[in-house]
């Protein structure tokens, strides 16, 4: 019993002795990160900033492949920033699809306020409007003018089905407004 306590002894000698760790050294390129700010850290957020300076307009459908299939939320920010930036009609397909594809995770408990998808759904949103888009927004306006009396008063009903009242009424005071087409898009 008594050669057992210098042998535990040993090995917990062993362990917590600082000889055995081992300590990792970066050179200075490795510690300065990717680039400024957010991309210090973020490798796909500095490859997207470098493929933009670099291609400019060209560099369109890989931007949009980004914002779609990028899991990153500040990445895809940045990716629609650049869309906007660059101004292609034809890349308002792809910023309704993703605003549909981010409002399909929303919980209407809280409509997703307060999470990364809130703030890319906003960034989006408001890139889309900035290219200045009446279509989607004109399309559910048609469509809702053409339904009869009866339905439209059944959107209210629908809208308390949150119960919510203080968004019922704001989401009513926007559709009574009438004015912005985005935002009664988003209220619808």
């Amino acid at each position: 019993m008594g050669k057992r306590n210098p042998i535990w002894l040993f090995f917990l000698m062993l362990l917590l002795s600082p000889a055995g760790a081992s300590v990792v050294e970066g050179c200075a390129g490795c510690w300065s990160g990717y680039g400024p700010g957010d991309e210090r850290y973020n490798k796909p957020l500095a490859d997207l900033r470098v493929l933009y300076e670099k291609e400019g307009k060209a560099a369109l459908r890989a931007i949009e492949e980004t914002l779609i299939s990028n899991p990153d939320h500040r990445v895809k920010q940045r990716a629609a920033t650049y869309i906007g930036e660059i101004n292609d009609p034809s890349s308002i397909p792809v910023l309704e699809g993703m605003v549909v594809e981010l409002i399909k995770r929303v919980s209407f408990g809280n409509f997703g306020v307060g999470t990364a998808d809130f703030q890319t759904r906003l960034k989006v949103a408001h890139v889309l409007a900035q290219m200045g888009p009446g279509d989607l927004a004109d399309r559910i306006w048609n469509r809702y003018d053409r339904l009869d009396q009866l339905k439209k008063s059944e959107v209210p009903y629908l809208l308390n089905a949150l119960n919510d009242p203080h968004l019922l009424d704001r989401l009513l005071d926007i559709l009574r407004r009438g004015k912005d087409h985005q935002a009664m898009v988003a209220a619808i």
